[in-house]
């Protein structure tokens, strides 16, 4: 099972990137740059890394305190000053994290409910991941149907 999370995780990634690759600079989608569209994925990796650890801890990953606008907003705002090679390599630095983590995460850890809720609804680190994937590639399908 961690072997297909991994690779599914990875090829995500991998279909978004060679996606964001087919919007020209200087346009935008819904308001969003190739800039902002990138910062905003780097936050939601960032958020994979840490709510990871949170979940496992029974606690509520950060992105629950805001809206997903709010949170979006939020991972935009912070990577204002920065341009797309150094979000582009933050991003591959924050997803790499993931991907380590998950890979020393026993199947209990991954599949197992340690008290984190959302809604009311238990969740888990599999849906941490499997909310990053499904991310990844809608925003990939997005931009594909956009730009192709």
């Amino acid at each position: 099972m961690k072997d297909k999370i991994i690779k599914d995780l990875l090829e995500a990634k991998e279909h978004l990137l060679a996606s964001i690759n087919l919007m020209p600079d200087g346009t935008a989608v819904d308001k969003w740059s190739k800039k902002e569209i990138l910062a905003h994925i780097a936050g939601w990796y960032e958020e994979g890394v840490d709510g990871t650890s949170k979940i496992l801890k029974g606690e509520k990953p950060n992105s629950f305190r805001y809206s997903v606008d709010g949170y979006n907003k939020r991972s935009v705002e912070k990577r204002k000053d920065k341009n797309i090679v150094e979000i582009l390599q933050e991003m591959e630095d924050l997803h790499r994290q993931f991907v380590d983590q998950v890979k020393n995460l026993s199947e209990e850890q991954i599949t197992g409910y340690f008290g984190t809720k959302l809604g009311g609804e238990p969740i888990n680190v599999l849906w941490m991941i499997n909310e990053c994937i499904s991310h990844d590639h809608a925003h990939a399908e997005e931009l594909e149907q956009k730009y192709r």
